[in-house]
This record gives structure tokens, sequence and C-alpha cells, in this order.
């Protein structure tokens, strides 16, 4: 059986421009899936979630510090 080669190249998914154009968007997608399969009351790790969603395993901490520091400049 031979392995077929997967051409990549133009796969959106694995832009990064894309994706942070999109982030919420996929936030939205993991939050409906895990309440779909009843798994809302079960914690995600914030490192698999950024995996799935395909960001760095450090951006809802980037998040939660911008929002900390707007909220501390009023």
């Amino acid at each position: 059986m031979s392995e077929r080669h997967l051409d990549t190249s133009n796969d959106i998914t694995l832009n990064n421009r894309w994706i942070s154009q999109q982030v919420d968007r996929l936030v939205a997608w993991e939050m409906f899936c895990r309440i779909a399969k009843h798994e809302e009351l079960y914690p995600i790790k914030t490192s698999d979630l950024c995996d799935k969603i395909g960001v760095n395993d450090q951006y809802f901490y980037r998040v939660l510090y911008n929002v900390k520091n707007k909220l501390n400049a009023k």
C-alpha cells in the first residue's frame, strides 16, 4: 500500500493570519462541541484548547493580561 503525499501548501487552516482573524470563531466552535458532547462541566487545559484552535500556548494569558491592563488604565 503506497502512501499519498498530502499537499498542504493551500491549506488555509495552517495560515497564521487566517487563524488570527478566526480565533473567536474557532473558540466558539470548540465550546459548542464541548456542550454538544456534554463535556462543558469538565475543565479543558488551556494548552489543549490552544492546540485545537492553532494558537500559541500563552494566547489566553496574553488576552487576560491585556484586559487587565485596559481595566487598570481607566
